[in-house]
Formats: C-alpha cells, sequence, structure tokens
C-alpha cells in the first residue's frame, strides 16, 4: 500500500465520516422514502414501454454495433486509455440494462 501524507488521510477520514453522517439522515427523510418509491415507479413504467414498443426490434443493430470490422483489424494500442471499459464498444456479454 502507497504511504499517504498524513494530513490527506485526516482530510478524507473527515470527509468521510461527514458524508456517512448526512447519507445516514437521508434514510430517515420522508422525501427520500418517497423518491425511492417514486425511482422504482418510473422504472417499471419504462421497462414496461420498452417491451411492449421496442423490445426484440433493435437486434440485429446491437449486434453490428458491438463488433466492428475496423476495431478487428486494428493493431494493439499501447494508449492506456484505450483500454478502458467506458471507452471500449461493448461487448455483447457486457451489455447491460441501464435501469439497474
Amino acid at each position: 500500500m502507497a504511504i499517504v501524507d498524513p494530513a490527506i488521510h485526516a482530510a478524507v477520514s473527515i470527509a468521510k465520516k461527514t458524508l456517512n453522517r448526512y447519507y445516514n439522515k437521508t434514510d430517515h427523510s420522508k422525501v427520500y422514502r418517497i423518491a425511492m418509491k417514486w425511482i422504482d415507479a418510473a422504472s417499471g413504467i419504462c421497462r414496461e414501454e420498452f417491451k411492449r414498443k421496442y423490445k426484440g426490434k433493435f437486434e440485429v443493430e446491437a449486434e453490428e454495433v458491438s463488433h466492428p470490422k475496423e476495431l478487428l483489424n486494428k493493431k494493439q494500442s499501447t494508449n492506456r486509455f484505450d483500454k478502458l471499459l467506458s471507452l471500449a464498444p461493448p461487448k455483447k456479454t457486457v451489455l447491460r440494462d441501464e435501469l439497474d
């Protein structure tokens, strides 16, 4: 483990305690509970709408996008940022439900 300056360690410790104090208060808030129920309801509505109107219509397009020919023929890059998952094209096994 890297050695961290004591001032940075103290500052991070104080920040963590402060965040935990406020996050704990949100658990007891009525507004927070209402917002969580609203998110669940909105998520359910979006899923049902997707199933009703869009599911199965774009499967071929997703397959084509996930395996572009030019990326298969590309040489291995030495740039470390090219290997980040967020910048790489999605693989079929990586595709997931964005609402989860």
